[in-house]
């Protein structure tokens, strides 16, 4: 061994156990990751909410409920939210994707038409939304007000 190799490996040697991770550490580690996880789905979420909104932004409430309608009435009635169409794919052949594109549209439809009741548009209100009420919009931050002195 020449001097060369036994000093790198004495170095390695004292180094390796600053190198090694406590179950703190560990567990700092994967609070972390499941943080960084939440946000970035949290983030998704919002840009979908963005993206839906903006693509449905130039329909009112009647046309978004006259497609809602429309988009039921091409399911028919042994389609709809109870057939599962990525199990029934196989066997309905073509059929299948032109039913789960539908399905889609109108899922986003109805996520809109939802989005807009729970944000004060009662014209918006679907039966499937159920019979609760929607919360009130939450109110902005406003600068307070300050009367001046007499």
């Amino acid at each position: 061994m020449t001097l060369r190799s036994a000093i790198l490996f004495a170095a390695a040697w004292l180094l390796l156990p600053g190198c090694a991770s406590t179950p703190e550490d560990e567990k700092r580690h994967a609070a972390e990751r499941e943080a960084d996880e939440q946000r970035h789905e949290a983030e998704e979420r919002r840009h979908a909410e963005e993206d839906l909104r903006r693509k449905f932004a130039r329909y009112s409430t009647a046309e978004l409920k006259l497609m809602d309608a429309r988009y039921k009435q091409l399911l028919g009635p042994a389609s709809g939210r109870d057939l599962n169409v990525a199990v029934n794919r196989g066997w309905l052949g073509p059929k299948a994707n032109s039913d789960a594109e539908t399905v889609e549209r109108l899922v986003e439809i109805e996520r809109e038409l939802l989005r807009r009741w729970k944000a004060g548009d009662s014209d918006a209100y679907l039966p499937e939304f159920g019979s609760v009420t929607p919360s009130p919009p939450s109110p902005t931050p406003s600068t307070p007000h300050t009367t001046p002195p007499p």
